[in-house]
Formats: C-alpha cells, sequence, structure tokens
C-alpha cells in the first residue's frame, strides 16, 4: 500500500515519483542561480582532500580483501577526475586507466561509460594530439561534488559548516 503519510508517521512509505518530481524540480532551480562563492561553502582543496581520503581507504580494501570482490572502475575513475579537477590538474585515458587498476580496454570501456551517462568528456591535450584527456563534464563535477559535501556533512568532517 503505497500512500502519502506525515514525515513523522513511521510506517510511512515515500512517494517516491512525487520526491523524484520535487528534487528535479530543485535541481532545475539550482541550475539558475549564479554560482555560490567559496566562502559559502567548502573550498574545491577541502573536497579533493576528502576524496582522496575516500580515494585512499577504497585502494586500502586490497590489504584485506581479494581485490576481486571490490571491481568499480567507474567509481574509482570518478574520484580520481574530481580530485585532480579541484586540484586543477589534466588527466589522460592512461593516466585514469591506471587509477582505476583497471587495464587499458577496460578502462577505455567504462570511459565510454561514463562518457555515454554525460559525466566525462575527452578532448585531445592542446600540446601533445597523441594523448587524449578526460574531464569531468559539469554535471559530473556538479554531482560529485555534491557526494563529497554530503559526505563529509554525514562523517562529521572536522572544519565543515
Amino acid at each position: 500500500m503505497n500512500r502519502h503519510l506525515a514525515p513523522d508517521d513511521p510506517g510511512a512509505e515515500p512517494d517516491w515519483q512525487s520526491l523524484m518530481e520535487k528534487l528535479a524540480d530543485i535541481e532545475a532551480r539550482l541550475d539558475t542561480l549564479p554560482n555560490m562563492p567559496p566562502s559559502q561553502g567548502p573550498s574545491d582543496e577541502k573536497l579533493a582532500a576528502m576524496a582522496t581520503s575516500l580515494y585512499r581507504l577504497r585502494r586500502r580494501r586490497a590489504q584485506y580483501f581479494e581485490p576481486s570482490l571490490f571491481g568499480e572502475p567507474a567509481w574509482d575513475m570518478l574520484l580520481d577526475l574530481f580530485i585532480n579537477k579541484a586540484l586543477g590538474r589534466r588527466i589522460s585515458t592512461t593516466s585514469l586507466c591506471l587509477a582505476a587498476d583497471a587495464p587499458q580496454a577496460t578502462g577505455l570501456r567504462y570511459i565510454d561509460l561514463l562518457e555515454t551517462k554525460g559525466l566525462v568528456q575527452r578532448r585531445s591535450a592542446p600540446d601533445d594530439r597523441r594523448v587524449t584527456l578526460v574531464d569531468l563534464t559539469q554535471q559530473g563535477y556538479r554531482l560529485m561534488r555534491r557526494y563529497v559535501v554530503e559526505g563529509m556533512g554525514k562523517f562529521d568532517v572536522p572544519g565543515v559548516g
């Protein structure tokens, strides 16, 4: 039974369709607002540090568990791209595949998938046409930034808020 109940009702089932429509409306409104000044939120450097911690923590799992249990190259790529974009660094396809600990062919398939989803874009390096650079799209960066900011709040990271 899917009913719309007051939020304080512990037996309430959320009206997912309504919530998704409200979220889409809020996101559309946010996109029309000017960018928030850096002083109004965590700095890119602070977010890069948090994302780096997430990335390193994920990599550290291999010390305790069989790495084949955790196959998430796309997520590792998104984290690496977010960290490097926040720090103003360029990333090549080769470097991104290494960061995801994925063979080149597998990494390229994941880059294709991320590109299809509108999260990353590829372009030739201006100083060397043999090198292809990968970067987060505006949407990809915005989603990763929101994720990391929310994660900082959930884990009560000092210096946030």
